[in-house]
């Protein structure tokens, strides 16, 4: 028996739903803040929002907030940036689940996955009492998506 059979028979979707819920806000937290120890600062704005690496920051007045990773600055702050990219963070991690099982489940079991995991994806924001919304998550997971091609082999 595969897992999904499994998963659908004896744990329930519902259930699994419930726990991938949880599971993407604890790592998709993770993920935001990484993100965000990742940013850069400057004195002065800027129309570059994105560098490849320290090494296109530094030319345009950029510095690393966190350029010691031994000795890293808070992971998270009440700024706006903080609270997006941890949003960004729990909307990827709950896309990653709700892709999955669409693509391993049937529609039937997908859609009560997915229903399941948005509730305990609220659900656990609101217990964990963070400063972002499930709004903020939702406005990441609605952005139009990108349809890619398969290539042939």
């Amino acid at each position: 028996m595969g897992l999904k059979d499994w998963l659908a028979k004896s744990a329930r979707v519902g259930a699994y739903g419930g726990v991938m819920g949880r599971e993407a806000v604890k790592n998709g937290l993770a993920l935001g803040r990484t993100l965000y120890l990742g940013h850069g600062t400057r004195a002065t704005a800027s129309d570059n929002f994105v560098f490849e690496d320290e090494d296109h920051m530094k030319p345009e007045g950029f510095t690393l907030y966190c350029a010691d990773p031994l000795h890293m600055p808070p992971a998270e702050d009440s700024s706006e940036l903080s609270k997006q990219t941890r949003a960004a963070g729990i909307a990827l991690a709950a896309h990653c689940s709700i892709t999955a099982a669409y693509n391993f489940m049937k529609e039937a079991n997908a859609d009560t996955f997915s229903r399941h995991m948005g509730d305990s994806t609220c659900t656990e924001m609101r217990q964990l009492n963070l400063d972002i919304t499930f709004d903020i998550v939702n406005h990441y997971l609605r952005l139009p998506k990108l349809k890619l091609r398969r290539q042939r082999s």
